[in-house]
């Protein structure tokens, strides 16, 4: 049975996650809170039109993943590896159910606050956009395709967005084959070549760089929305070779979009990176500059000061930047 033990649930539950069965949980980003009180709106909602405040932040795993990465704000000290995860796990409608109601009672303090949009608020009970990126690494979880066919089938259910290290390119096969494949499919790249990626990452698979490259080459013949995240962290992974290696990955992998990010200092990387690591908005500007000097086919086409990041897109992609 898969299962988080006692003290980890305390672990997650202090820092705000509300739990759900035995190994997920749910949680409010900040922007869905500040798009309830009209301060403002998540960059993916600037970019794609996706809806900040009726974004279920959901993990299906909160506390699994395969890497333990330098950058990462969520509390990977508390995370098991792959192997760990053996036995029963929760049910698909289980899961869902309880992301759903878990997540109404953490938004029920804005029905109280003067400063919310009343409006917004009575929507913001219903997601129609589920983001599975909060914690963990959500393509361990041996039902993922069911989950994922389950959510969109929801009345509400407008786009799902799944995050995914690359580690795990069976599985993302598996959503292809099995008609589960989300609105838009990201993975996050933090390193341009291995040697790096094993120094930022921390892989738990020994051949965790060959799983990334395998993803990025299977992935070309899925249909759907296909983005690359990069998380630039200054003075370790934006250095001119860096910029043409991302540029050759790039051009390989063929994304529609890609996401060029700064490494935030928050959470539990600050035990260890500094601030000093965090790129400026000029610094991701530069950086992306740099990657187009290296790569074709690519235009910036919007970017965001508040997220400090910059987008660029496939000039051949048949997919509009807009969702909604």
């Amino acid at each position: 049975m898969v299962e988080l033990d006692e003290n980890t649930r305390r672990n997650f539950t202090s820092k705000h996650y509300r739990l759900v069965g035995r190994h997920s949980a749910v949680e409010i980003c900040s922007w869905t809170k500040k798009s309830i009180t009209d301060e403002g709106v998540c960059y993916k909602e600037k970019f794609y039109g996706v809806h900040s405040h009726r974004c279920a932040q959901v993990a299906p795993m909160v506390a699994w993943c395969e890497q333990n990465c330098m950058h990462c704000w969520r509390p990977m000290e508390m995370f098991r590896p792959p192997t760990n995860i053996n036995g029963e796990v929760d049910e698909p409608d289980v899961i869902i159910n309880g992301m759903i109601e878990q997540r109404k009672k953490l938004l029920l303090g804005f029905g109280g606050n003067a400063k919310s949009n009343r409006e917004k608020y009575g929507e913001s009970l219903e997601p129609d956009h589920w983001a599975i990126s909060l914690s963990g690494e959500a393509t361990l979880y041996p039902r993922l395709p069911e989950l994922i066919r389950r959510i969109t089938a929801l009345k509400n259910t407008k786009t799902v967005f799944l995050v995914t290290n690359g580690q795990e390119p069976e599985m993302l096969q598996r959503l292809a084959d099995e008609n589960a494949l989300p609105t838009q499919l990201y993975v996050s790249l933090i390193a341009p070549n291995e040697m790096l990626y094993k120094r930022l990452a921390l892989p738990f698979y020994k051949d965790g760089w060959e799983r990334l490259m395998r993803t990025l080459m299977i992935w070309r013949t899925f249909e759907t929305r296909k983005v690359i995240r990069i998380t630039q962290i200054k003075g370790m992974n934006d250095n001119e070779e860096s910029a043409r290696q991302f540029a050759g990955i790039i051009s390989h992998a063929q994304p529609d979009f890609v996401e060029i990010k700064a490494y935030m200092f928050l959470g539990y990387s600050r035990k260890r990176l500094m601030k000093e690591n965090m790129p400026s908005m000029k610094d991701v500007e530069g950086f992306a500059g740099r990657i187009l000097q290296h790569l074709s086919g690519y235009s910036t086409v919007d970017k965001d000061r508040a997220s400090l990041i910059v987008l660029l897109r496939n000039d051949t992609t048949k997919f509009p930047t807009r969702i909604l």
